[in-house]
């Protein structure tokens, strides 16, 4: 018998060729290596393998410690959903032992890019840009949605003017790119710490979350961000050294409906916006809040706490803003302008001591309720109410508002830790539903909570030098008296105080004060 063996070897390689097809498009699962003698070589490696084959389950990618000088571009992957989710992280869970790390191009402008992937986290890598010019970090677009960023560091190259442009997080305005959670990252460096969205895109993107976030030394701002559906912004801490006078810690444009803007602390030095609001627009039953967040603006000329334009439906509650700005007519711990309306300003600590307003409101006819407030400034106007108004009893005659409010220095506890001292504002505000606790995460008083982002407990007994009084500088030559102030800062009536001094490191006799006055020192008074 005759074999035909063109035939047989024939049936074989096409057997073989079906089977390795098979072989290489088997869906990965489970878990991976990236690193020499890994499954992976590098991150392109896995991320073609994943292009190519999909996925029937979830995917971790374990990366061996080392710097990835890759540009990786992750497309929507076959198989990936909530129960199949993707995860790259480090091997040794230490953010600064695996880098990816690229220099992007004008035509390819992203170290890692997002164009459709869902379902994918990012955990304890450093991502990293190295163009100063144009170099994003991580760019966002076509339908990514369902990712997490946590716990990594991205950090783009120093710049010094807006004209240098790289951004550490990038989404243009082409598509919808939702429910993306960035928590627990340390953003260094770059423009913009976030630059989401675009004015001109008509739809609203739905579930961005940001919080626990540390952003330092970006040139423009921390998080600029346009067209949201109920954005959070949530416990980020800004430390800007950025010379720019226009700096904004946090911009939302176009953020509509239930936006949360809580327990952020925000250090703006040159000037600029602590939160910038504008045309976001909530309704009677969802409205947007500001709520316990710590705001330091300084710099020379233009410094607003907090600014609403064109916003509607917004509540700022129990912020505690603090505006140093030398400015007298641009330095404003609170500005409201541009037609915002059904607004209210409840249990907030306005201070200026920088000589210009706490509250200063352009269109006085769009607050619905402002009281419970401390208003405080150094300058010849707390606030601007359709004019100039010289004392917060101006301010009350003109407005009608803010009648429970009151006008103390809050005694924060330095420049930078807006804890409070001051007596007077304990148990000071008004129970809120939407508060339930302060930016440290203590419980509020139920019936008389205190103004302000801190909830604080005053001490049995403690008194304090409040001021000194004389002698003043330049010293006189001879022997002067020696006068200051003491304040009770505890919540009991004291009726002995004790004074314990010195004069050149040489204790002094002890001065006790119940000897030579018999009145008692009452909870917040002055001795």
């Amino acid at each position: 018998m005759k074999l035909n063996f063109k035939r047989i070897f024939f049936f074989v390689s096409f057997v073989l060729v079906v089977y390795q097809a098979s072989a290489q498009n088997t869906p990965l699962n489970g878990t991976y290596t990236i690193g020499a003698n890994g499954n992976f070589p590098t991150f392109k490696a896995a991320v073609d393998s994943l292009i190519t084959n999909g996925v029937s389950g979830p995917v971790f990618f374990n990366i061996k410690s080392g710097t990835y000088n890759e540009q990786i571009s992750i497309p929507d992957i076959n198989g990936t959903s909530k129960a199949a989710t993707i995860t790259f992280e480090p091997e040794s869970g230490d953010s600064t032992q695996v880098i990816l790390s690229f220099s992007p191009n004008t035509t390819n402008n992203y170290t890692l890019q997002l164009n459709g992937g869902d379902y994918l986290k990012f955990y304890k890598i450093t991502l990293q840009s190295t163009n100063s010019s144009i170099g994003n970090v991580i760019d966002i677009r076509n339908k990514s949605n369902y990712n997490i960023f946590s716990n990594c560091i991205i950090q783009g190259v120093a710049v010094s003017n807006y004209l240098n442009t790289p951004n550490l997080i990038y989404s243009n305005s082409d598509s919808m790119n939702e429910f993306n959670t960035f928590r627990n990252n340390r953003f260094i460096n770059g423009n913009y710490g976030f630059a989401i969205g675009s004015q001109y895109n008509p739809d609203l993107e739905r579930g961005t979350i940001i919080e626990n976030n540390i952003f330092e030394n970006q040139y423009s701002g921390a998080i600029s961000i346009y067209c949201q559906d109920s954005l959070i912004i949530r416990n980020n801490t800004v430390n800007s050294n950025s010379t720019n006078t226009s700096f904004q810690a946090i911009a939302c444009n176009y953020c509509n409906n239930i936006l949360r803007i809580e327990k952020n602390k925000l250090y703006i030095p040159n000037g600029g916006d602590g939160i910038f609001l504008y045309d976001c627009i909530g309704t009677g039953s969802k409205q947007g809040l500001v709520s316990n967040n710590f705001i330091k603006v300084g710099g020379t000329y233009h410094a607003f706490g907090v600014y609403l334009a064109m916003s509607k439906f917004q509540d700022l509650y129990n912020n505690n803003i603090l505006v140093t700005s030398t400015s007298a007519s641009y330095g404003r711990a609170l500005d409201i302008d541009q037609d915002a309306t059904d607004c209210n300003i409840i249990n907030n600590i306005l201070v200026n001591t920088g000589g210009g307003y706490a509250y200063y409101n352009a269109s006085p006819a769009t607050i619905n309720v402002s009281d419970y407030n401390d208003l405080y400034t150094t300058g010849p106007n707390i606030a601007y109410w359709g004019s100039d108004k010289t004392t917060l009893q101006n301010l009350q005659l003109a407005s009608g508002k803010d009648l429970h409010s009151i006008s103390k220095d809050p005694l924060f506890v330095s420049n930078t830790d807006f804890h409070v001292r001051e007596v007077w504002l304990n148990a000071a505000g008004t129970p809120l539903a939407e508060i339930k606790d302060d930016i440290d995460g203590d419980r509020r008083d139920s019936l008389k909570p205190d103004i302000g982002a801190d909830e604080f407990i005053l001490p049995p007994a403690d008194v304090g030098i409040y001021s000194f009084e004389s002698p003043k500088t330049p010293f006189p030559t001879g022997n002067k008296d020696v006068a200051f102030k003491l304040k009770n800062f505890s919540a009991d009536t004291l009726k002995t105080v004790i004074l314990n001094w010195t004069v050149n490191n040489v204790p002094q006799p002890s001065i006790n004060r119940s000897e030579e006055h018999t009145s008692e020192l009452q909870s917040r008074q002055y001795l």
